[in-house]
Formats: C-alpha cells, sequence, structure tokens
C-alpha cells in the first residue's frame, strides 16, 4: 500500500502561486528513490469544509496546507463565498468587482478535526506565516507537525518544502529531511532559516523508514504481511484458494 500525501492549497486572495508550489513538489517527488511508494493528491482552491472531507475520506498519511495565515493568531485561511461589488465611480460609471471571502480556522475547530483524523495521518505540514500556533494544537493529536514561527516568503517556503520532500522520499525520514531543508534555506534565504519548527508529540514517536516499508511491502506482495507507515508488521497470512488465513 503507497503512503498518500495530500497537498491542499486555499488562496481567497489569488495573490500566491501553489499551483507552481504543487508541481516543484510533484516533480522532487518524481525524482527521490522511493517515488513509487509515493501517492499525492492535489486539492486546489480549498473550502474549509473540503478539510474534513479529506482526512475522512482520503485519508492521507501526510498531509500539506499551503496557504495564508492570519497574523495574530495564524488561522489558516480558507476559500469562502465569491460575490461582486457594485460601486459608482467619480465619473458616475458602475464598477464591479469580485470578491472572495476568507474563512479563517484555527483552535478549537482545528483541535477536534484532527483529533478525529484518522490513526495512519503521521505528519501534517501548515505551510502558511505565523501557522506555529496551530502546530503547537494540532500535535497533540499527530506525531508530527511543521509550522512556521513568523511571516515567510514565498520562495523561501517553496525551497522548503521541495528540499524537505525530495529528503523524505529518498529515504531520509521526516527528522533529518527538515533539517536538510532548513539547511538549504539557510544558503538561499538566510533571513527565514529559523521560520519553520518541527514539533513532536512525544519523543518516542516513530519515525517513516522507506526502506523497512519497502521491505515489508515486498514480503506482502510474496506472502500476505500486513505494514503500516511505521514499518511495523500488524498481521502474518498466507493464501490459500483466494481466502487469507492469519497465522
Amino acid at each position: 500500500m503507497k503512503l498518500k500525501i495530500v497537498f491542499m492549497s486555499s488562496n481567497p486572495h489569488q495573490d500566491l502561486n501553489l499551483e507552481k508550489e504543487y508541481r516543484e513538489i510533484d516533480e522532487a517527488i518524481k525524482k527521490s528513490k522511493y517515488r513509487d511508494q509515493i501517492t499525492l493528491i492535489s486539492k486546489l482552491s480549498a473550502h474549509a469544509s473540503d478539510l474534513i472531507d479529506t482526512l475522512n475520506n482520503d485519508q492521507p498519511d501526510i498531509f500539506h496546507f499551503s496557504g495564508h495565515g492570519t497574523k495574530d493568531n495564524g488561522a489558516l485561511c480558507f476559500t469562502g463565498e465569491e460575490f461582486v461589488v457594485v460601486e459608482t465611480n467619480e465619473e458616475g460609471e458602475q464598477v464591479v468587482t469580485p470578491h472572495t471571502d476568507v474563512v479563517p480556522a484555527s483552535g478549537d475547530a482545528l483541535d477536534a478535526i484532527f483529533e478525529l483524523a484518522e490513526p495512519n495521518l503521521k505528519l501534517v505540514i501548515l505551510d502558511s506565516c505565523y501557522s506555529k500556533t496551530q502546530a503547537d494544537i494540532i500535535v497533540e493529536h499527530i506525531d508530527y507537525v511543521i509550522g512556521m514561527n513568523h511571516s515567510i516568503g514565498e520562495r523561501t517556503a517553496t525551497t522548503l518544502v521541495k528540499q524537505f520532500y525530495r529528503s523524505l522520499i529518498d529515504g531520509k525520514g521526516i527528522e533529518k529531511s527538515f533539517k536538510q531543508a532548513k539547511a538549504l534555506i539557510g544558503i538561499e534565504h538566510i533571513k527565514d532559516k529559523d521560520v519553520p519548527e518541527l514539533l513532536k508529540k512525544s519523543e518516542d514517536v516513530k519515525d517513516i523508514d522507506f526502506a523497512k516499508i519497502e521491505q515489508e511491502q515486498k514480503k506482502s506482495n510474496n506472502g500476505g504481511t500486513t505494514i503500516n507507515i511505521d514499518g511495523d508488521i500488524t498481521g502474518v497470512g498466507v493464501m490459500l484458494g483466494g481466502t487469507l488465513n492469519q497465522k
């Protein structure tokens, strides 16, 4: 079974090039060692309700949000209702301006949503300004969460996540991949090098081990072994006449 990554973006103000960021991540994964073990799903221009639907239906192992975060508490800014404003200018002409509501998600709402997420969800990435406030909440339920303790430039954020995924799918694990991505930021965007932070739910959580997952997946294909994202064997069986008999 492949590890599933959901890339969700929301850009109500249409001022970020998040489609480009998705393509950069997709390309980084395709060049990585364990790319055949990854399924990448995009959810662009997301509404707040899409967050719950995605966690329920797609059940990702890694959830990545990219977009704006509010300055006061790092709330994730989702796309709301679209409408137009009609105004009259100085010349007496009517001017029609399209607008999109911004729906912030934060605090108790995110706490409840991620508390109910499926247990396979291993990592949440909040690629938005000031999002560490929300990361501190989410990490109560999820093993690893990446958040930003200040504003971060779009180019810096893209550099971070591109290198992070490249290292992760090369088998470096979450913690080493994050360190390598931050090292690259220190070279290319030094003023933002301390903005991203990696949080852990506890010291005994297990990192992702792609080599072990691949090894056990081969056993599964040949002999019925079942594994989870940590590489733990959860069941062993043999196929007899199309029926799985547990040993």
